[in-house]
This record gives C-alpha cells, structure tokens and sequence, in this order.
C-alpha cells in the first residue's frame, strides 16, 4: 500500500504534515516522532496530542459532531492507520470496547443485582450484556458496559426487573460483594474505627489502606504536630481521626489517647505510641508479630543458635506461639 501525506489541522499545528503510516514533516522536513506511552502521544511543537486523533481530522472524510468519539476498528489502539479508524457516538464507543480485567482483579455479581451489575475487588462495575427491544419489535444484543469512575465513584444502579433502585459509593458496593472474601494480609489488620466507616487496613508503621482495594490512603492532615487521616464513612461523610489513637487501639486491642515515645508526633509507628500519661518507658503490649520476632532476634544476637535446624525449630515453634494467641 502507497504511502499517502495530508496537511494537519493548520490553526492547531501549522506547517505540520502526517502519513498514512504515522510518519510527519514539519514545512517539508521529515520529523523523527516517535508516539508515547498507552494514548500514543505525539508532540507536534509545543502540543501533545493523540496520534489517532491526528489521523483521523487529516484523513477521515467525515466530519465529526461535537458529540463523536473515535474507535479502533480491530480494537488494537496503536494500529492508527486510517482505515482502521471509524468515527462514533460515545454510547457506541464505550459499548464496543472489550472489558478486560486489570492484573489479579476478581468480579462478582452485586447482590440485589444479580445478572445486571458485576463489581471487582478493585471497585470498578460494569454493567452485563442484555438485550433489547426497538419499536418493531426487532430483539438486539447489547454488550456489557465497563461503568466510569472507580472506587471513589458514587454509583446510581436500577434493577430492570424489579424496579429496586440503589445509591451507593464504589467502596460500599465493594466491601457488600467481598465482605466473605477478604483476609487479613501479614502484618496488617483491620483498624478498629466503630460502626459506619468502609474497612481499612493498617500496619505497624502507620501506614493505611482500604481493605476493599489495597489502596494506600495518602491524604493525612497535620494538625497540632499530629497526624490526622480522612476515613470514610458509609453515609459518603468523612470523619478525620488522630491515626496513633487508631494504630494502637488497632494492635493493643483497648483504645485511649496516646503520648509519642521519642516526642516526634508524626511517628504513628505502633512501637512509638504509649497511652496517655504512661510513663515514656512504658512496655506496651507488643502485637504478636513483634512479639515472636522479638523474642527471636534477642536468641539469634545472644548466640543461642550454634546450627542452622536449632534455628528451624526455633521457627516453629514461635509459630505454634503465633498460632495460640489468635
């Protein structure tokens, strides 16, 4: 096939000329481009754009309404070639997109929904294939449909067969169709933040994430030297909490106020935290990882092990330790 130039979009980039083969010139001049990252961006100047939306306003005869979206014909998004290039509604743009699960994610039907709604564990919902009838009659197959947004969405799901309607955040739908699936990883666990919050999670360190996605909450408030996290709840408010108070109720099992070991109150490390009004060399309740890592690196530094299976039974038998005081 003959390879084939056109003019770009003169107001938008002016002496710019692009190939059927994704090739450019710039007043002439043969340009190395080169498209980036999964969009295959191009620079033309000082401007970003899509390779395929270049394409498509130099090549594509049609001329599109404010309200058109641009598809891949084989669905291959880097073969931007012209004649795989189609102009479209966006109802036909995003029903003729395949729904491809993202790494380790897991769909399950939402319950009061089942056969309509599907959501992941990674809180993205899609909406299954149905069918339909036009006004003669005619019955058509409509593909499933990969909802916008995310878990931070607020989702609005009506059921067709029952007329029940549902309004709810993405973490709640979630934490409804996973709430038998989940378990609590090593070294985390469920924080312990009463009734109406989303689950979340937390380490040792401090850190934080919601139990539904894995996902690390990052949005901490300093206020008054501490250190302050937004939990959501499931009225879709959120609620800001002293995360020490939270980390030490979470791996000490009683909750109080807290005083920072070292005096550094952005440490929220459960190692730092001592109740209020305890005395800085307190012992807190060690959780019992710590406790059994503990109790092994003071044997491994007092020499206690003179052979590699003294150690392996050593092993053991902290865990059988571990195991009883679940």
């Amino acid at each position: 096939m003959n390879e084939e130039w056109k003019e770009c979009d003169q107001k938008k980039y002016p002496g710019w000329s692009i190939s059927s083969e994704s090739r450019f010139k710039l007043d002439g001049e043969l340009q190395e481009i080169e498209p980036e990252g999964k969009f295959n961006l191009v620079s033309l100047g000082t401007t970003k754009v899509g390779l395929k939306w270049v394409m498509a306003y130099s090549f594509l005869e049609e001329i599109p309404s404010k309200k058109s979206g641009l598809v891949n014909i084989d669905g291959d998004i880097s073969n931007c070639h012209p004649s795989n290039l189609k102009w479209s509604s966006f109802a036909y743009n995003n029903s003729s997109k395949e729904i491809k699960s993202l790494e380790n994610e897991t769909w399950l039907e939402l319950v009061g929904f089942e056969e309509i709604y599907q959501i992941s564990d990674m809180g993205r919902v899609k909406k299954n294939s149905y069918t339909t009838k036009d006004a003669s009659g005619e019955v058509k197959q409509q593909k499933a449909i990969l909802l916008s947004g995310g878990a931070e969405r607020i989702y609005t799901l009506i059921n067709s067969k029952t007329g029940e309607r549902r309004k709810a955040h993405g973490f709640e739908l979630v934490e409804d169709a996973f709430s038998n699936e989940f378990t609590e990883s090593d070294g985390w666990r469920k924080a312990e933040l009463g009734e109406g919050f989303y689950s979340y999670e937390l380490n040792e360190a401090g850190d934080v994430r919601a139990m539904a996605t894995k996902e690390l909450i990052h949005k901490r408030i300093t206020q008054y030297g501490y250190v302050r996290v937004k939990f959501k709840k499931l009225n879709l408010t959120t609620a800001d909490l002293f995360l020490g108070e939270v980390v030490y109720s979470t791996f000490s099992g009683s909750s109080s106020e807290v005083d920072f070991i070292d005096g550094n109150r952005l440490d929220c490390s459960f190692s730092n935290l001592v109740p209020k009004g305890r005395p800085k060399d307190y012992v807190q309740p060690q959780s019992k990882e710590s406790y059994a890592s503990n109790r092994l690196l003071e044997a491994v530094f007092n020499s206690e092990f003179t052979s590699k299976k003294q150690l392996e039974t050593a092993l053991k038998n902290e865990l059988a330790i571990i195991r009883g005081m679940k």
